[in-house]
């Protein structure tokens, strides 16, 4: 007769040592590989481009694609899940508004300065008013999510855009460094560099919670 360990170890459902090994050496792989991207991508900015790290560059373009791929991903989530459909619609609208905050420079070059409001505020309030159609799976979904690996890693990615970057990229701080103009460059490189790397965070979050195919089921405390 078998014991309950024996069962549990024969159950084919159950995940092999290796594959849970497996699986998080490639997690700890790409995550490498994604920090190592990010600084990169500055330093080419900084020594190969020599673009002073500014609007147009390619830490900057780099930003928005990720941005806008952490986009489609609350929305495939929302198209996809039921249970997430609100909550994803509210993720959709955040990630969305930060897109086109992120285009300030390129939208100020081709219709005016701060025309970036103009796709912001409608792209949210479309966004919430949909959520609210499916008001129940916003608070369901989001106890989902909280629970889940994306969350961690989305969060720590908004973490380190909207707080650590702002306050380490705050010109006062380098102005009292050194008060002299090229200094500026040092400071685009290390603030927009943080920032990639938090988008490069979000992003790979998003990837993990719009293209995984089960969501809730999968979180729950049974299952993880």
């Amino acid at each position: 007769m078998k014991t309950n360990r024996e069962n549990k170890i024969s159950d084919p459902e159950q995940p092999s040592i290796a594959r849970i090994l497996t699986r998080h050496i490639v997690y700890v792989g790409a995550s490498a590989l994604a920090l190592a991207v990010a600084a990169l991508i500055v330093v080419i900015d900084a020594v190969v481009l020599k673009n002073g790290v500014s609007e147009g560059s390619l830490t900057e373009t780099m930003q928005e694609w990720l941005l806008m791929f952490a986009t489609l991903g609350a929305l495939r989530r929302a198209w996809h899940d039921t249970g997430q459909r609100g909550f994803a619609l509210l993720l959709a609208g955040l990630f969305g508004a930060m897109f086109f905050r992120e285009l300030d420079g390129f939208l100020d070059d081709i219709i005016f300065h701060g025309s970036w409001k103009l796709f912001v505020v409608p792209w949210l309030i479309i966004s919430v008013l949909l959520a609210l159609r499916y008001g129940k799976t916003i608070f369901s979904g989001a106890a989902d999510f909280v629970r889940s690996r994306p969350y961690i890693i989305i969060t720590t990615g908004l973490l380190i855009v909207l707080v650590f970057s702002r306050i380490l990229g705050h010109k006062s701080i380098w102005l009292a460094l050194q008060e002299a103009p090229p200094l500026r460059t040092v400071k685009n490189a290390v603030e927009e560099g943080v920032e990639l790397l938090g988008y490069f965070l979000i992003a790979g979050g998003m990837a993990s919670y719009g293209w995984r195919r089960s969501f809730g089921t999968a979180l729950s405390p049974q299952r993880r």
